[in-house]
């Protein structure tokens, strides 16, 4: 969370210099600690999410979202014009060690992989959306970031403290089997690394 909201913060205030923006006013729609709000002292950030903003960050936030167009069009309705809006979705190399050991075990298990990990996305989709939805001066980026852990069990820990909690249900709705998640965990007790592909992005309204 907290190498999220620093990479978003340092591009509220490039979007802010490159426009010559002067915004007073803003919100952290996904505040999960003190993190942001002691890091970004800039300009000022509101302690509820009601008003109009001059920029809202969405950290950790947006690969949750069911219904993308109605979020966004609410975005639009809280901003002030030339407002801005960045945040992060999760693209298509995203957890890829973690996703192929998963499928092994469920082919193994089952004979067919099983959807465990949220819908992932990439640069040029983030893009078309936000200009469908009418944003502009859009920049979409693309930017890796791994972690390693002494094993599975303090990876999927680490993914659940990050928001993470409802990776691992099945297509069906029913939860990741206690039976199977103990085989998958005695399997693997080496380190392991977990691979983020992060897509950025920052737009003005």
């Amino acid at each position: 969370y907290e190498e999220i909201c620093k990479i978003i913060i340092d591009d509220v205030k490039d979007v802010t210099f490159i426009h010559n923006l002067h915004p007073k006013l803003g919100v952290n729609l996904n505040p999960q600690n003190n993190f942001f709000e002691e890091n970004f002292k800039a300009f000022e950030i509101s302690k509820t999410k009601e008003g109009k903003f001059d920029y809202i960050c969405a950290p950790l936030l947006l690969h949750k979202v069911n219904n993308l167009d109605l979020f966004l069009n609410n975005i639009k309705a809280r901003l002030n014009s030339n407002g801005i809006f960045c945040g992060n979705f999760f693209g298509l190399g995203n957890l890829q060690e973690l996703g192929t050991l998963l499928a092994e075990e469920d082919i193994s298990a089952c004979g067919q992989p099983l959807q465990r990990l949220l819908p992932l996305i990439d640069i040029k989709t983030v893009g078309m959306i936000l200009q469908k939805n009418g944003f502009k001066n859009i920049a979409v980026s693309s930017i890796p970031l791994s972690f390693e852990f002494e094993s599975l069990k303090q990876a999927l820990h680490f993914l659940k403290e990050n928001g993470e909690s409802n990776c691992f249900k099945l297509r069906e709705g029913s939860l990741l089997s206690g039976s199977l998640l103990k085989k998958i965990l005695e399997k693997y007790q080496k380190n392991i690394t977990l691979g983020f592909d992060v897509c950025f992005f920052s737009c003005l309204l």
